[in-house]
């Protein structure tokens, strides 16, 4: 059997982890981190296919942890979900060369499982070249 893709959800709520690790178990090995510092010990540590992260979180937001990501994984892409944001922190984001998407919460589950797909595809390409 083939080995699944790692996909990273990072939220400090524990619903949202849970919601998501339900909802995408069937075709990714997902790994939870409740804290963006938990986060990137598993983005050093595993070949994490993609990220999924709360946007507003204790310690660091969603957008600087898709900073520091590009380090170790600069081709993984990244979808930042939110809540609310300012429209500072939106335009961060998508400056930064990983970050694929902003999807707004709460979200639709076939709307974020086809822009997972797309993003998977994209830094897939992005790791070839």
């Amino acid at each position: 059997m083939a080995k699944l893709p790692i996909l990273l959800v990072v939220d400090d709520e524990l619903d949202v982890t849970d919601v998501l690790r339900e909802s995408f178990a069937e075709h990714f090995d997902v790994v939870v981190a409740t804290s963006a510092w938990a986060a990137l010990a598993e983005i050093k540590d595993r070949p994490i296919a993609a990220m999924i992260t709360d946007q507003r979180m204790p310690g660091m937001t969603g957008v600087e942890l898709c900073r520091r990501s590009l380090i170790e994984r600069p081709a993984m892409p990244c979808i930042i979900l939110t809540g609310y944001t300012s429209p500072l922190d939106l335009v961060q984001a998508l400056h930064l060369e990983n970050v694929f998407k902003c999807v707004s919460k709460p979200w639709d589950l076939a709307e974020l499982t086809r822009t997972l797909e797309e993003a998977i595809e994209h830094g897939a390409r992005k790791a070839k070249r």
